[in-house]
């Protein structure tokens, strides 16, 4: 249970009653106001693969804390680093054929200007040359492709926090776009407050609240009202409020 108090809301007195060589005169006093309130990550992210593969390794464990970059899941690579030596043995081919294709082709082309090689022969020649650079660029292409999704096979988590869910287990089988961890970040967070409807009018984006935790006895923070949502609750004629909460030292 989390307490919030609210200086800034204001309830007018009447007017004091008249006294000797002293002038009546109205005040507004400011009322302080406690509400329940539900700490909140600002910040949560559910992790997913961007390769299919079957999970090797699973650093991320539940309650674990983790730093922007860390491995949380590790995937097996041995099928993509095969496939990355194929097309690396295949591109290595390509170009030495394009090498003997370009000769061929400047050879070719002395030929036709001398009248001794057809136009049809000279535009084979060129054919045969253009068909091995597509080629090597071909492979080019899938070697990069093999080498993203060998790097993409470790999921790194994308923020600082701490793990809250594990969604896959060593020798699972994930799919592109599944989720393997969900993470919150615990450096900045939010408290939830429900607020009587006859303080709405009186909350102001900005405003100070003094916030201070049931859990953690003595221990009173300053918050700043960050989101007012002006959509209530229909039986407890409440409406939410949101108030940012600087955490640096993870205290809470």
């Amino acid at each position: 249970m989390v307490g919030l108090s609210f200086a800034g809301l204001s309830v007018a007195q009447p007017p004091p009653a008249a006294v000797l060589y002293t002038e009546a005169r109205e005040h507004a006093v400011r009322q302080m106001v406690e509400l329940p309130g539900t700490v909140e990550a600002r910040t949560t992210a559910l992790v997913g693969s961007e390769v299919d593969g079957l999970v090797e390794v699973l650093r991320g464990r539940e309650g674990q804390p983790v730093r922007e970059g860390q491995v949380l899941v590790r995937l097996r690579t041995a099928d993509l680093e095969l496939r990355l030596q194929a097309a690396e043995a295949g591109l290595r081919e390509a170009e030495a054929r394009l090498q003997q294709a370009d000769a061929d082709l400047e050879r070719n082309r002395g030929l036709h200007d001398q009248g001794i090689l057809s136009a049809s022969q000279f535009g084979a020649s060129r054919s045969e040359r253009d068909a091995w650079q597509g080629r090597a660029d071909q492979l080019s292409a899938e070697i990069a492709r093999s080498r993203l999704d060998i790097e993409r096979s470790s999921v790194k988590a994308p923020v600082t926090g701490v793990v809250v869910a594990e969604r896959c287990e060593v020798g699972e089988w994930v799919g592109r776009g599944e989720p393997v961890s969900e993470l919150a970040s615990l450096h900045d967070l939010e408290v939830r407050v429900e607020v009587p409807e006859r303080y709405f009018r009186q909350l102001e984006r900005g405003a100070e609240a003094r916030i201070s935790f049931a859990a953690l006895p003595g221990l009173e923070l300053t918050g700043e009202v960050s989101t007012i949502i002006p959509s209530a609750n229909a039986q407890a004629r409440t409406f939410p409020l949101k108030v940012r909460l600087a955490n640096p030292d993870g205290h809470i």
